[in-house]
């Protein structure tokens, strides 16, 4: 609740409260999460396809970091989970525009930390904790085209992935863990 509270408030807010005492137990506290963000292409993030998606809600990455298909990028505004392509660049001509490019003011991403990912991770997401960051990802894509993106032993393609990559320095990545919410 505290976590909630003080990303709606952007970190300007103070929560008080007063104990009033104990009741029966009323059943499960409905969260209402809204969707997620989930980028659809592999590559890096470009400010110019980072620029427009901030309408569509709250984003957790910067402008030129390594994104995936399956990652989740951000927390939307709707209850809908919205595929996007953050990827996106700009279409370079020889034709000199008579006015100048707009300057592009982004709002800063929302930091995943290893207690916010837990506890904004969905049942149908999966965790990975590398050294320097910590991203969540959905554990089943559905493709029109390729059908779930499983491995043949019948775990989730990028798990396998995730273990044996290299980070984009082109160094290898050994410190990765990978964890499932379990209902």
């Amino acid at each position: 609740m505290a976590g909630e509270f003080k990303n709606d408030v952007h970190g300007q807010g103070t929560i008080n409260h007063i104990f009033k005492g104990h009741e029966p137990y009323k059943g499960a506290i409905d969260t209402g999460r809204n969707g997620s963000l989930i980028s659809m292409a592999l590559g890096e993030s470009a400010r110019y396809a980072v620029a427009p998606l901030q309408a569509l809600g709250r984003l957790f990455i910067h402008p030129q970091t390594q994104v995936y298909s399956g990652i989740v990028i951000g927390e939307s505004s709707k209850s809908q989970e919205l595929c996007i392509n953050p990827c996106v660049t700009k279409q370079l001509t020889n034709i000199h525009a008579a006015a100048a490019d707009e300057k592009v003011v982004l709002a800063s991403p929302r930091v995943m930390t290893l207690e916010g990912a837990l506890a904004y991770m969905g049942d149908d997401e999966l965790m990975k904790i590398t050294a320097s960051s910590v991203h969540l990802r959905k554990a089943e894509l559905e493709d029109e085209d390729q059908g779930e993106e499983v491995s043949d032993d019948g775990l989730p393609r990028w798990t396998t992935r995730a273990v044996a990559s290299h980070t984009p320095q082109g160094r290898w990545c050994e410190s990765v863990v990978v964890l499932s919410r379990t209902g």
